[in-house]
C-alpha cells in the first residue's frame, strides 16, 4: 500500500510557490519574497513562450522578470511592487519585490498567476507579516487575487 502511495506521488506531484509579504510600517516599506521551484518556474517560462528550449538563468534574463511581472502583482498606497531580482538556492529560485516611501495604508492587494496556467494543481501560498500579527492564505486557479486590511 506505501508503494502505491509513493507511486502515485512521483506521477502527480503537489506543485507550490510560497510569498511572503512583509509590511515594515517605520520604514515605510512593503517586501515581497517568493519561493519557487526552480524547475518549475522554468516549465511555466517555457509554456507562456511557448519555447521548450528556454533555459533559466540567474540573474534573471529579459523573458523571466517578464513572467514573473505579468504572473504577480502587489500594490498598496497606489504603488505596485518593483521587481528587484533573484537568487538560486538549490532546487528553489527566491524572487524579491518592494514597494518603498509608502505612507501609511490600510489595503495590500496581490494578485497571482504563478504557474497557475502550467499546473493544475498549483498552490501559492500566501504569508503576511503586518503589525497585526502574520496571517496565511493560498491562491490558485479558482482565486487568483485577494485584498488584506490593515488593523
Amino acid at each position: 500500500m506505501h508503494l502505491l502511495f509513493l507511486f502515485i506521488i512521483i506521477l502527480h506531484p503537489f506543485h507550490v510557490s510560497v510569498t511572503e509579504v512583509t509590511y515594515l510600517q517605520d520604514a515605510k516599506a512593503l517586501q515581497v519574497t517568493q519561493r519557487i521551484f526552480y524547475d518549475d518556474l522554468e516549465k511555466g517560462i517555457q509554456e507562456a513562450n511557448n519555447n521548450d528550449g528556454y533555459r533559466l538563468t540567474i540573474p534573471l534574463d529579459l523573458l523571466a522578470k517578464e513572467y514573473l511581472i505579468n504572473q504577480t502583482s502587489v500594490s498598496a498606497g497606489g504603488k505596485k511592487a518593483e521587481l528587484l531580482g533573484a537568487e538560486e538556492d538549490k532546487d528553489l529560485v527566491w524572487v524579491y519585490f518592494e514597494i518603498e516611501n509608502l505612507a501609511p495604508i490600510s489595503e495590500i492587494n496581490i494578485e497571482s498567476t504563478l504557474l497557475t496556467r502550467t499546473f493544475d494543481d498549483q498552490e501559492n501560498l500566501l504569508h503576511f507579516k503586518l503589525p497585526s500579527g502574520k496571517e496565511t492564505y493560498r491562491l490558485n486557479a479558482d482565486k487568483e487575487k485577494m485584498s488584506i486590511k490593515i488593523k
